[in-house]
């Protein structure tokens, strides 16, 4: 009998504040709101394909907001995403 894998889907986010590229058009706040807007539409694709989700953060508010989204949180130690996505 074959054996079916489950499909997991490893996010990592490091917070809500990044996009510093936008820098010049859009200010903090702006760009804060428009990662909640990204991470929240990768997480609800995610979910749609039915796929299991594990967000690797170190951001309180991701991490409530992966919970909120029924995703596992692996929380990066300091050590990078990379370190974290591994365990």
């Amino acid at each position: 009998m074959a054996r079916h894998r489950e499909a997991i889907a490893v996010l990592p986010i490091r917070g809500y504040g990044g996009l510093s590229r936008l820098s010049p058009s859009l200010d903090p706040d702006a760009r804060a709101a428009l990662g909640r807007a990204l991470a929240g539409r990768v997480l609800a694709a995610l979910a749609a394909a039915q796929l299991r989700i594990v967000v690797v953060t170190g951001d309180n508010e991701v991490a409530a907001d992966a919970t909120r989204a029924d995703a596992r949180v692996v929380a990066d130690p300091g050590t990078g995403l990379d370190a974290a996505a591994a365990r």
